[in-house]
């Protein structure tokens, strides 16, 4: 246990384990730590498999994190850059000029109560 890489995995679909499970196999030590057969409908936890790879391979598992933030993150994808705004540096120092007032109560404003 002293030895394991624990990491902590972001809840994206497409590095799950059952899309990156038969690649992540092929590599060199990865099937002694993995059974053979699974049964039908069943995967491996997600935090063992990630903790495992993350120990062999954490050069591998950073790239493929990273890799999905720029995929998911970046005004190249185009799914981001439909539902993005450029903003100015005009109209980033116009709103920051704003008053700001929070119509939620604070926590803090609560117990004072």
């Amino acid at each position: 246990m002293q030895d394991v890489k624990f990491c902590n995995i972001p809840q994206y679909g497409e590095i799950g384990v059952k899309h990156i499970y038969d690649k992540a196999i092929t590599l060199p030590s990865m099937k002694l730590y993995f059974p053979d057969k699974l049964p039908k409908q069943r995967t491996i936890d997600k935090a063992y498999f990630y903790n495992v790879f993350n120990t062999l391979y954490p050069d591998e598992v950073a790239n493929l994190i990273k890799h999905a933030n720029e995929q998911r993150y970046t005004v190249e994808n185009e799914k981001v850059a439909d539902n993005s705004i450029l903003l100015t540096e005009e109209w980033a120092n116009q709103i920051e000029e704003l008053p700001f007032i929070s119509k939620q109560k604070g926590r803090m404003a609560h117990l004072l109560k």
